[in-house]
């Protein structure tokens, strides 16, 4: 690693993510951040980002092996106390051959006003069940299997945030079997109001690396709604029933206010 700079591993129950720490504005200035390559290998595989620099990484046969959102940074102050939201700038980034080149934030790195560590995600994770947060202030920007929480709602009136999952029971012992039911827990952690609001659960079609605020998933139909606040803490949502096919279940949830929400089938 480079002179004050960390190399942060994040690992949840299914993937995993590295973060770049830039410590002081010493290291920010380093001109060898200003671009930064990440030599890729794999037998079968190959690299590719899209016009919005989503990463996905694909084997011989089309399928998708890794995925990853746009690169991202932020610095300390970009997660505040009163949104608990993570705020940034997307990076530039580009795929030869096998190589992947991210380009941070000059402008970022050289502001005196950031507060340090600045964080530079690359943005590649290992592919599981499908987890995307849709953001309306960054419309064209994937963010799939992030390892953060499930943003719902605004915390600002003005940005929006949807999430959608995908649980692939396709290897699972409930493959071609026929699901009468199925129930969603949530969690929330944080609201930006601690007046109760509706949240809802909806099935939608299947999303993929390439979901978008402009390109989300078709909605179905409404499967449940709830009414819940607690700012700065810890509340339960009630159970809420989801229907699915035979392999799959597909939700959304919808809030006006900001919550992060951990979802699961049981």
């Amino acid at each position: 690693m480079l002179p004050g700079v960390d190399l942060e591993l994040r690992a949840d129950v299914d993937g995993f993510a590295e973060v770049l720490l830039v410590k002081t504005a010493k290291a920010a200035a380093d001109p060898k951040l200003r671009q930064l390559v990440f030599p890729t290998s794999g037998k079968g595989l190959t690299a590719a980002t899209d016009a919005a620099g989503n990463l996905a990484v694909t084997d011989g046969g089309g399928r998708i092996a890794f995925v990853g959102s746009t690169p991202s940074m932020w610095d300390a102050a970009s997660r505040t106390a009163a949104s608990g939201i993570r705020r940034g700038r997307v990076m530039a980034a580009k795929v030869a051959g096998s190589t992947l080149t991210v380009t941070p934030d000059a402008s970022m790195l050289s502001d005196p006003n950031v507060t340090f560590p600045i964080s530079i995600d690359p943005g590649l994770t290992v592919n599981r069940a499908g987890y995307a947060v849709v953001n309306s202030a960054a419309p064209d920007t994937a963010f799939w299997n992030t390892p953060d929480d499930a943003y719902v709602g605004s915390w600002d009136g003005i940005s929006k945030f949807r999430s959608f999952f995908s649980y692939d029971l396709t290897s699972s012992g409930l493959a071609g079997k026929y699901v009468i039911s199925a129930t969603l827990d949530l969690t929330e952690t944080y609201a930006a109001t601690c007046t109760p609001t509706p949240f809802e659960v909806w099935s939608t079609a299947v999303p993929n690396v390439a979901t978008t605020w402009n390109n989300q998933p078709s909605w179905y139909t409404q499967q449940a709604t709830a009414t819940v606040a607690k700012g700065g803490g810890d509340v339960p949502a009630a159970g809420v029933p989801d229907r699915g096919d035979p392999t799959k279940a597909e939700v959304v949830e919808q809030r006006r206010h900001p919550a992060r929400l951990h979802g699961h089938v049981v």
